[in-house]
């Protein structure tokens, strides 16, 4: 309840320095540009509206 009366108070500069949202290609590359910037362990959350489509989205994720 609380963090719903804060979430407007979050500027989309700071969702965009935290999160990596997008297609699968797009969030690969967020990766990329982390691990070039020196992050050495990405830890990924996959977030979507069903299990079915986090389950695929993380499949498609580990696709190289």
């Amino acid at each position: 309840r609380h963090r719903r009366q804060r979430a407007p108070a979050v500027p989309d500069s700071v969702i965009d320095e935290l999160f990596l949202i997008g297609s699968p290609a797009e969030i690969r590359a967020g990766v990329e540009e982390y691990v070039r910037a020196g992050i050495t362990i990405p830890v990924l959350a996959v977030m979507g509206p069903d299990q079915d489509s986090m389950r695929k989205v993380a499949i498609e994720l580990g696709r190289r």
